[in-house]
């Protein structure tokens, strides 16, 4: 992983080398050990190199293809590099790297390029001859790319708070963005906190010429080419299962420094240690966290795997105050607000501090093999007879409960009895959101934007509703809360450490074959029992079949306690800016401090969240770069 900033001009930007190292700078964490740069009279490039690939200087980016002719700076890793290498025989290779190999593809098939790439990405490719510039960012999001655009230059960065520290931009609040994290517990859609800052969308590319907008184009939705399996044997779809991940985790383990693996003893980091055991001619490094509290520890399941496939197995264990130790510099690491993330950045800087450079996850299990109760929630709500009763017979009993009733569960209960049909697009905001759309209204003084999740899945619902309806409700959870808020998580606190971490449930050719399956061979009727059966006795039962687990950190206690004079402090803040109703706010927080049941820690502390971010990002003073233009 890296981190990469890029300056389009459309007009002359003198002092731009000072910019965008000022920029790469910010965002030093990410790429601790190279920082490089190009400017032309077009284009200011910047790299910040985190060596995982090719650990020489051949390796450093910006790099150029052989004619000198295109430029790129990039962050993630291409899994099926190798492969694509292979097909381009003609070209004169200088390295070992995947970042090459974006170079030579893109000399050879242009952005047709984009579809065949296998990985996680984003990154900025120049094309100097035609003074023309792709910024381009991979099918699931899970590396970001942010972006400003005036008719002065459009700014390019991995962390939006390079653009909002560099002096160049208006920083004003989004309300649109604002409402959007109220809804999701992390801003879901395009619209960044800063009115002038977006992200550039999963799956997507952006062109950029002198005096033209940018051009923003679709090149995979990574559910619009799934074509449903009607039928298919069970022990066939376990097969070819075990293929698919297998690969995956096997191109996943290309490296060039020392690779690990998170383990918790669930059966998702199982199975990616299972098989990285059965591919890797190395014992694989695991690491596991392991807590004082028997009720919440998971060490033994872990110890378990560790002993079955003879890893080179590291506890690190930890008590509830290693986290709030931690809650300053997490806050701190923050690119964008969440309600998440504090698991990750602790566990994360662990590692790191251990000496491994590149971990794998099994981040995405859940959501592709049906995980969460939801799915199953989903699943037979959608034939309950409820739904087969009119709309505006539902509407009696759902709205007075919408509009009158006294938490935000009971509220949402209400929305859901009002939506019109039972379909993904109306039901699974309802499912996974934090404050319900009247909460949301009151809290900001005004009706407020659609939910961007609904937004999306409603646009594309007749591509959705071909698909299984297990399948389906994996499309909203890689959409919705695991895209915007788990997956960015993960990489904010792992790249805060300068930790590269892998997720090989979100291959390509996984995700497109397992919701292409049927539901009668993906229901959960025990815990992920399509996984589970794809790798027969690599998982022992006591791993399949123990007690669901989670470290729930005591935040009810911390912000009553320990924490409640540092959130007192930004509630009151935040209720001077004039966001949000005041009134409304502390009222909230009296009452959570009267022990309401009506009003959870998770509502109070994303409020915290909301305002030491916005302290950090959107008040801090900003030494202006002289760019005269």
């Amino acid at each position: 992983m890296c981190g990469i900033a890029a300056i389009f001009k459309h007009r002359p930007l003198p002092d731009s080398d000072e910019l965008i190292r000022r920029m790469t700078d910010r965002m030093q964490h990410r790429g601790p050990d190279a920082d490089d740069h190009y400017v032309d009279e077009r284009v200011a490039l910047g790299h910040r190199r985190l060596a995982i690939i090719d650990l020489s200087e051949l390796g450093c980016q910006p790099m150029w293809d052989v004619t000198g002719r295109y430029a790129v700076v990039y962050n993630g890793e291409i899994y099926n590099y190798k492969e694509l290498k292979a097909e381009l025989p003609d070209y004169p290779f200088r390295s070992e790297s995947d970042t090459e190999v974006l170079l030579a593809g893109f000399v050879a098939w242009g952005t047709a390029m984009f579809t065949r790439l296998n990985g996680i990405f984003a990154f900025t490719l120049y094309d100097k001859q035609e003074g023309r510039m792709f910024v381009v960012r991979d099918r699931f999001g899970i590396k970001p790319l942010y972006y400003s655009a005036d008719e002065r230059f459009c700014m390019v960065v991995s962390e939006q708070s390079a653009i909002l520290h560099s002096g160049m931009v208006e920083r004003h609040i989004s309300r649109e963005a604002l409402a959007d994290y109220l809804y999701n517990g992390a801003v879901a859609g395009n619209q960044r906190c800063c009115e002038s800052v977006h992200q550039l969308p999963a799956g997507h590319y952006m062109v950029l010429e002198k005096g033209k907008a940018p051009e923003i184009k679709s090149f995979c939705l990574f559910f619009e080419n799934i074509r449903p399996i009607g039928q298919i044997r069970l022990e066939d779809a376990q097969k070819e299962v075990k293929r698919l991940l297998t690969r995956a985790v096997e191109r996943q383990l290309v490296s060039d420094v020392p690779l690990g693996a998170f383990l918790s003893g669930g059966i998702d980091s199982s199975a990616v240690v299972a098989l990285m055991s059965e591919v890797s001619a190395e014992r694989p490094l695991t690491f596991t966290v392991g807590f004082r509290e028997t009720k919440f520890d998971e060490s033994e399941y872990a110890a378990l795997i560790a002993k079955k496939f003879n890893t080179r197995h590291t506890v690190l264990t930890l008590v509830p105050d290693d986290f709030l130790h931690e809650l300053p510099n997490m806050l701190d690491a923050l690119d964008s607000p969440t309600l998440d993330g504090i698991n990750t950045y602790v566990v994360s800087k662990m590692t790191r501090k251990a000496g491994v450079t590149v971990a794998l996850s099994g981040l995405g299990g859940d959501e592709l093999f049906a995980g969460y109760a939801t799915f199953r929630r989903f699943f037979h709500w959608k034939h309950h007879f409820l739904w087969k009763i009119p709309a505006p017979l539902r509407h009696v009993a759902g709205t007075p409960l919408e509009w009158l009733g006294h938490s935000t569960k009971i509220r949402r209960m209400g929305e859901l009895l009002n939506v019109p049909a039972f379909d993904l697009d109306f039901v699974y905001p309802q499912f996974r959101g934090i404050y319900d759309k009247r909460t949301v209204a009151k809290m900001l003084g005004q009706e407020p934007v659609p939910n961007p999740v609904f937004t999306f899945l409603h646009q594309h619902r007749d591509m959705i509703q071909r698909l299984p309806l297990l399948s389906q409700y994996s499309i909203g959870e890689m959409c919705g809360y695991t895209t915007h808020m788990l997956l960015k998580d993960t990489d904010q606190m792992s790249m805060a450490s300068g930790l590269e971490v892998r997720v090989p449930f979100f291959d390509n050719d996984l995700v497109e074959y397992v919701l292409s399956l049927p539901d009668s061979v993906k229901y959960p009727h025990t815990p992920k029992a399509l996984l589970v059966g794809a790798l027969g006795d690599l998982l022992p039962p006591e791993i399949v079949h123990r007690p669901k687990m989670g470290f729930t950190l005591p935040w009810e206690q911390w912000l009553r306690g320990e924490l409640h004079t540092f959130c007192d402090e930004r509630l009151n803040a935040l209720c001077d800016r004039g966001l949000l109703d005041p009134a409304f706010i502390r009222r909230m927080w009296q009452q959570f401090n009267n022990r309401s049941h009506n009003v959870l820690a998770s509502h109070i502390w994303m409020l915290v969240v909301l305002e030491h971010w916005l302290q950090r990002n959107m008040d801090a003073k900003i030494e202006v770069v002289s760019c005269e233009l």
